[in-house]
C-alpha cells in the first residue's frame, strides 16, 4: 500500500526547506534532521546551501536519487500542481502537503484542491493533507512535524483531524509517559481521509489502541464499516469536535470538513465500538487504560481509600459512569476484619480509616482483586506515600538504580541536604518508607499480571506520573477520571462479546 511509504520512506526530500525555523519550510526540515530519522534527507530550495549541515538542492530534480519514498511540501498552494510533476520525475510515492489554502478558504480553494487531488491520482502519488501539520512515526525514526515533540515510543496511535489539537495531545501524551507510535495530521483528508488511516493501523503491528480527533465523517457509512472492523481488533477511542451549529462553521473554516450531526456521529461511534470521550483530555485518559489494563469481564468496582470522604466521591463517579459497586461477601469482610481495626467501615468502598502501613494495603488490595465478586479495583491514595509511585514503579521494572537516580536527583539532593540538617534516623526511615512503597508496587503489579483484572490508582497528590514498559496498574489524579476510564474498558467488552455498546455505560 502507499501508505507505507508515508510511515516507513526510505529517504525524504523537503520541497521549501529552509533555515528558518519561523518558515514552516524551516521547521519540517529541522524538525525531521534532529529526529532522528536515518535515511538520506534532501532539503529542496533554489537558494541551495546547507541547513544543518545538510546540503540544499535547488530543484528535485538535482536530487541524486532516481526514486523518491516521501516528499513534504512547504510551498504556496498555486504551486503545488507544478511541482507534483516534478514528484512524478523522480517518482515521489507519497507527499505531505503542509501547504494551507485550499477547500478550507472556499469554493475556489476546494476546486484547487480537487485539481490536485485528481493529479496525484493519476500519477499514483498518494497525499497526506492538503493543511496539514505532518506525521509521525516513532518505528521509523521520522519527525516530520510542525512542533518538536518527542514523545517516546508506545502502543498508541492517533489520527486528527486537526494538527494543533493533535499536536497539544501529543505533548500532554509526552507529560503522562503514554508512548505514541504514529500520529497523522490528517488535515482536509483530500484524497486520504480518516477511515483510510484507520484501516492502515488495524494491520499495524506497533499500534494497540487508536484516538481520533473528529471534526466532521464525510463518509458515515464507510466509517462505520470500517471501525466496526478495526474495533474488534484493537480498541479505538474518539472526540467529536463541531456538535453545535457555531462549531460546525467553525470546522468549516477551519478544516474543510462538514461537521455533519452529532446524533450521526454518536450513532455510528456507538454501533462500530468506538469509546466516546466527552472532552480532549479523557482521550488520553482512556489511552492508558486500554494500552496497559485488563479488560475486565464485568462492572462491578470495588474502592478502597484511606478517607471516607474520597470514598464517596468514587462512588458516586462509578455510578454515573455506569459501573456497580461490588457487594462484598461475608467471607471477604470477615478476612478484612482481621486486617483491619474494628471500626472499618465494613462495606465497599473500603475505609483504610488512615492505616499507613504498606503492607496491610497491599493484603487489602489483593484481597480485593482474588474476590470473586470484584471485576476491577480503585485504590484511592494508597500507591503514592513518601515518593512517587511511577518513578518505584520504574526502577523496579527496569532493574537499573542507576537510571533511577540519574532521574530523581533533585530528590536524592533533598534526602542528602536534609540529612545534614537532621538526623541519621529521618534519613533511615525515609529510606525504609522508599523501599517498602517499592516492594508494594511490585507485589501489587504481579498480582494484577496473574489475574488479569484492571487495577486504577489516584493519586490525591498533584504530581506527575510517567510511566515506563508496560504497567498494570494506571495512575490519574482524580477519582472521576478512573472511574470514567474502567468504564470504557468495560464497554469495550460489551461490544467485543455482544457485538454492540450496551446502554447503561456512559
Amino acid at each position: 500500500k502507499l501508505l507505507h511509504y508515508l510511515f516507513y520512506p526510505r529517504n525524504v526530500a523537503v520541497i521549501g526547506a529552509s533555515a528558518d525555523i519561523t518558515k514552516w519550510g524551516g521547521l519540517i526540515t529541522n524538525h525531521i534532521a534532529l529526529g532522528g530519522f536515518e535515511g538520506p534527507l534532501y532539503p529542496v530550495n533554489p537558494k541551495g546551501g546547507r541547513i544543518l549541515g545538510i546540503k540544499v538542492y535547488p530543484t528535485l530534480a538535482a536530487v541524486p536519487e532516481d526514486e523518491i519514498d516521501l516528499v513534504a511540501i512547504c510551498r504556496p498552494a498555486p504551486a503545488v500542481p507544478e511541482i507534483l510533476e516534478e514528484c512524478d520525475a523522480k517518482k515521489v510515492k507519497f507527499v505531505i502537503l503542509i501547504t494551507a489554502g485550499f477547500a478550507e478558504t472556499g469554493e475556489e480553494g476546494r476546486a484547487l484542491q480537487q485539481q490536485v487531488v485528481e493529479l496525484a491520482n493519476g500519477l499514483g502519488i498518494g497525499i497526506c493533507g492538503p493543511n496539514t501539520m505532518g506525521i509521525l512515526s516513532n518505528r521509523a525514526k521520522l519527525l516530520a512535524l510542525g512542533s518538536p515533540i518527542h514523545v517516546p515510543s508506545g502502543g498508541m496511535s492517533m489520527i486528527s483531524q486537526s494538527g494543533n489539537i493533535g499536536l497539544q495531545l501529543l505533548s500532554w501524551a509526552q507529560e503522562q509517559g503514554v508512548g505514541v507510535n504514529k500520529f497523522i495530521s490528517s488535515g482536509n483528508e483530500g484524497m486520504y481521509a480518516t477511515e483510510d488511516y484507520l484501516e492502515y493501523l488495524e494491520g499495524d503491528d506497533g499500534t494497540r489502541v487508536i484516538l481520533l480527533y473528529v471534526e466532521g465523517l464525510e463518509d458515515p457509512r464507510r466509517f462505520l464499516e470500517v471501525a466496526r472492523r478495526v474495533s474488534h481488533v484493537k480498541p479505538i477511542v474518539a472526540f467529536k469536535a463541531g456538535k453545535t451549529d457555531v462549531g460546525a462553521r467553525a470546522a468549516m473554516s477551519h478544516s474543510g470538513h462538514l461537521a455533519g450531526s452529532e446524533q450521526i456521529a454518536s450513532a455510528a461511534f456507538r454501533q462500530s465500538g468506538v469509546i466516546e470521550a466527552e472532552t480532549t483530555g479523557e482521550l488520553l485518559d482512556y489511552a492508558k487504560a486500554f494500552e496497559f489494563l485488563p479488560v475486565p469481564k464485568g462492572n462491578r468496582v470495588a474502592i478502597m481509600t484511606r478517607g471516607g470522604g474520597w470514598g464517596v466521591i468514587t462512588a458516586d463517579a462509578c455510578r454515573s459512569s455506569g459501573l456497580e459497586l461490588a457487594e462484598l461477601s461475608a467471607d471477604t469482610i470477615e478476612a478484612l476484619d482481621v486486617m483491619l481495626p474494628p471500626f472499618w467501615s465494613r462495606s465497599n468502598p473500603v475505609d483504610m480509616v488512615g492505616i499507613f502501613d504498606l503492607g496491610v494495603h497491599a493484603q487489602t488490595l489483593s484481597l480485593l482483586v482474588d474476590s470473586d465478586e470484584v471485576d476491577a479495583v480503585i485504590s484511592l491514595g494508597s500507591m503514592t506515600g513518601f515518593s512517587s509511585s511511577a518513578g518505584i514503579a520504574d526502577m523496579v521494572r527496569n532493574l537499573n538504580p542507576l537510571s533511577y537516580i540519574l532521574n530523581n536527583l533533585q530528590r536524592i539532593f533533598f534526602i542528602w541536604w536534609s540529612s545534614l540538617l537532621m538526623s541519621p534516623q529521618w534519613l533511615k526511615t525515609g529510606w525504609h518508607l522508599l523501599s517498602r512503597e517499592h516492594k508494594f508496587m511490585r507485589s501489587v503489579e504481579l498480582h494484577v499480571e496473574e489475574l488479569r483484572k484492571p487495577v486504577v490508582n489516584v493519586s490525591l497528590m498533584k504530581e506527575k506520573h510517567s510511566r515506563r514498559g508496560k504497567p498494570t496498574v494506571v495512575t490519574y489524579t482524580a477519582p472521576e477520571q478512573a472511574a470514567k476510564a474502567l468504564a470504557g474498558l468495560y464497554q469495550y467488552h460489551l461490544y467485543l462479546k455482544n457485538g454492540s455498546r450496551q446502554d447503561g455505560c456512559t
